[in-house]
C-alpha cells in the first residue's frame, strides 16, 4: 500500500493550491491586460510553490509515509516538518510578489524596489532555512551520513555547508549589486533543481519498498514451500531458520539492487538539471568576466583564470569524487560479480578504475583552468627528476604497486610470508600493502618487498597446504595396526581433503621409538591449525584404544668395575657415619 498512501498525500494536498490555480486560470482567461497576465502568473507560481510546501510538511509527517515506508530518519523528518511552516508564510507572498514585479509590461521602478526586495528577503530565508537544516551537526545531515554519504559527510561537512548557504547568499548579493535578472534566472533554475531532486528521492524510495516488498513475498514464499514439503509443525525451530533465512534474503537482494538503482537515478537526474539548466549557461558567462589571477602560458602570454573557470574545476572535482566513490561499486556489482571474479580480481579493477577517473578528473580540472600539458611538461619533467633521486623509495614503491595489480603476484584474502612477515592481505593500496597477521596486527609492508624480496603466496593459485604429524611409538608396537590407525584418523577429520590423498610413512627407527608421520592437505592455512589439533587428538584417543603406547625418551647406563666399586664404598661411607650419628 506504500504507492496508494503516496498517491493519496499527492491528492490530499491540493485543495488550498489548487484554488490559487484555478483563479489564476481564470484571470488570465478573462482579461488579457499586463496587469491581470502578472496576477495570473503570480498565483500560479505561488499555488505551485505551496503545494510543495504543503505535500513535503505532510510527507514529513509523524508516523506518515516517509517515516513508516520510506524509512527516513525521524529526527530528520521532525527538523523539516517544523521549519517547513514558517518558510512557506515566507517564500510564498514573496514569490508572489517577485512574479508579479517580473511579467512584462510592469513598471521597472517597482521591479527594482519591491521585487529585488522581496527577493533578496526569500533568499535570505532559504539561507537560514539551510543553516538550520543542513549545518554539519544537524540531524538532518546525521540521517544523510548514516543512510547514504558515510565518511564523506564527514570529511565534507564543511563544503558542503557552504554550498547549500552559499548558493540564496550569491543569489541575494547578486541582486543587491544589480544583478538581478540574472539571480532571477539563476534561482528559478535552482528552484526547479530542488524539485527535481525531491521527485528523484521519492521515485528512489518508492522503488526501494517496491524491492523490499518483492523480496520479502518472495522469501515468505520459498519458506511456506520448505514447510509444506518437510510437514513441519507451526512453531517449530525449522520455522526460526526458515525466517531467518527470509532476512538474509532480503537483504542479499537489496544489496545487490541498490547500486544499480542509484546509478540509474544519478544518471536520470543529471539529465533532467542538464534539459534545466541549459537555456541559462549562457547568462553564465557573466562568471568569466570576472578575472582572479592571471599565469604565462607556453606561448609566452598571459593567460586567466576566471571565476567562471574556478567554479568549473570545482564542479568537476565534485563530479570525479562522486565518480570514484560510485562507479566502482556499480562496476563490481553488474559485471564482475556475473563473470565470478574472485575477490582479488574485483578489487584490483576497482583500483585501478578509481586511479583512472581520479586521473581523468584532475586533468580535466586543470584543463578547465587553462592549465594544459603544454604549459606544465616542463615543470613536470623537471620535478620528476628531482623527486626520482629525493623519493625513489617512494616512486619504487609505486610502481611496485602498479605491477601487483597488474601482474597480481599477490591479492587481497591471500594468505603471504614476506620477510618474517606472515598473515593475510587486506589493502594494497599505491605505496604500501596492509597485511593482517595471526595476532590480529595490521602490519603495513611497502610494495617493494613483494617485487623485490622472497615471497610465499600460501594461495596463489592452489591453497591446499600440508599437514604433518609425528609421532613415535614403543618398539614391539604393531607398526601395520599404527599405519591403519592413522589412515582412518585423517578420513575421519572433516577437513582434510582427499586429493592429494594421505600418506603414512614409517620414518626411522629412532633411539627409543619407532617414528611415523602423517602428511595429508586441507584448503587453506586458515584451516591448518585446527586440522593439526584436530589430528593430534586422535592419535592420543585412538592409540589408547588400539593399546598403542606412544613412547618417551629412555637411557640406559652401564657402569664399569671401577665406577661400581667407587659407588658402592661411597654409600657404604655415608651407612656407617649414620650408624654413628
Amino acid at each position: 500500500f506504500t504507492f496508494q498512501a503516496w498517491l493519496l498525500l499527492v491528492v490530499r494536498s491540493l485543495p488550498v493550491p489548487l484554488i490559487m490555480l484555478f483563479l489564476g486560470w481564470r484571470v488570465r482567461a478573462t482579461s488579457n491586460s499586463d496587469f491581470d497576465n502578472a496576477l495570473a502568473g503570480s498565483l500560479i507560481s505561488a499555488g505551485a510553490v505551496l503545494y510543495l510546501f504543503i505535500f513535503e510538511r505532510k510527507l514529513c509527517r509523524k508516523e506518515g509515509v516517509a517515516e513508516v515506508h520510506f524509512d527516513w530518519n525521524t529526527n530528520a523528518l521532525a527538523l523539516f516538518r517544523r521549519h517547513l511552516g514558517w518558510l512557506a508564510m515566507l517564500l510564498v507572498p514573496c514569490i508572489f510578489v517577485v512574479k508579479f514585479y517580473s511579467a512584462n509590461g510592469i513598471d521597472s521602478a517597482h521591479v527594482n524596489s519591491l521585487g529585488r526586495l522581496a527577493f533578496i528577503v526569500q533568499s535570505l530565508g532559504l539561507v537560514v532555512f539551510a543553516h538550520i537544516a543542513l549545518r554539519p551537526s544537524s540531524k538532518a545531515l546525521e540521517s544523510l551520513k548514516e543512510k547514504y554519504l558515510g565518511i564523506w559527510i564527514e570529511k565534507l561537512g564543511g563544503l558542503w555547508y557552504l554550498t547549500v548557504v552559499g548558493i540564496p547568499l550569491t543569489f541575494a548579493g547578486l541582486a543587491f549589486y544589480g544583478y538581478y535578472f540574472t539571480a532571477l534566472e539563476l534561482s528559478n533554475a535552482a528552484l526547479r533543481s530542488i524539485i527535481v531532486l525531491l521527485i528523484i528521492m521519492q521515485a528512489n524510495a518508492l522503488v526501494s519498498r517496491w524491492f523490499f516488498l518483492l523480496s520479502r513475498r518472495m522469501a515468505i514464499k520459498r519458506a511456506k514451500v520448505r514447510r509444506r514439503s518437510a510437514a513441519l509443525p507451526q512453531l517449530s525451530e525449522a520455522e526460526i531458520e526458515a525466517d531467518k533465512l527470509t532476512a538474509s534474503d532480503i537483504k542479499t537482494l537489496r544489496q545487490e539492487t541498490r547500486s544499480l538503482r542509484r546509478i540509474a537515478f544519478l544518471i536520470v537526474f543529471v539529465l533532467w538539471l542538464y534539459w534545466i539548466w541549459s537555456p541559462i549557461l549562457p547568462a553564465l558567462r557573466f562568471f568569466d568576466t570576472v578575472q582572479l589571477w592571471s599565469f604565462a602560458n607556453a606561448e609566452g602570454g598571459e593567460a586567466w583564470v576566471t571565476l567562471g573557470s574556478l567554479l568549473k574545476a570545482f564542479g568537476i572535482i565534485i563530479a570525479t569524487i562522486i565518480a570514484i566513490r560510485t562507479i566502482p561499486a556499480v562496476i563490481e556489482a553488474t559485471i564482475l560479480r556475473r563473470f565470478n571474479v574472485d575477490r582479488g580480481g574485483r578489487y584490483a579493477v576497482k583500483a585501478v578504475t578509481r586511479y583512472l577517473f581520479t586521473l581523468i578528473g584532475f586533468l580535466m580540472a586543470f584543463g578547465a583552468l587553462g592549465v594544459h600539458w603544454e604549459d606544465v611538461q616542463w615543470l613536470v619533467a623537471g620535478l620528476s627528476v628531482g623527486l626520482g633521486f629525493g623519493l625513489q623509495e617512494i616512486f619504487a614503491n609505486f610502481v611496485s604497486g602498479l605491477i601487483m595489480f597488474f601482474e597480481r603476484p599477490v591479492r587481497v584474502g591471500d594468505t603471504v610470508t614476506v620477510g618474517d612477515v606472515n598473515g593475510t592481505v587486506t589493502r594494497i593500496n599505491m605505496r604500501a600493502t596492509t597485511v593482517l597477521d595471526w595476532e590480529r596486527k595490521e602490519l603495513v609492508v611497502p610494495n617493494k618487498m613483494f617485487v623485490t624480496d622472497r615471497l610465499i603466496n600460501w594461495s596463489l593459485s592452489d591453497d591446499v597446504v600440508r599437514v604433518k604429524a609425528e609421532v613415535g611409538v614403543a618398539y614391539g608396537s604393531d607398526v601395520r595396526l599404527v599405519e591403519k590407525v592413522l589412515y582412518e584418523i585423517a578420513k575421519d577429520v572433516d577437513t582434510v581433503v582427499t586429493d592429494p590423498k594421505p600418506v603414512v610413512v614409517f620414518m626411522a627407527f629412532g633411539d627409543s621409538t619407532l617414528n611415523f608421520e602423517l602428511r595429508c592437505f586441507v584448503h587453506g592455512v586458515d584451516n591448518w591449525t585446527a586440522a593439526r589439533n584436530k589430528i593430534n587428538f586422535e592419535i592420543d584417543k585412538r592409540f589408547r584404544e588400539h593399546g598403542i603406547e606412544i613412547a618417551f625418551p629412555q637411557r640406559v647406563l652401564h657402569f664399569s668395575k671401577g665406577a661400581n666399586e667407587l659407588l658402592l664404598g661411597r654409600n657404604s661411607g655415608n651407612a656407617s657415619g649414620e650408624a654413628q650419628a
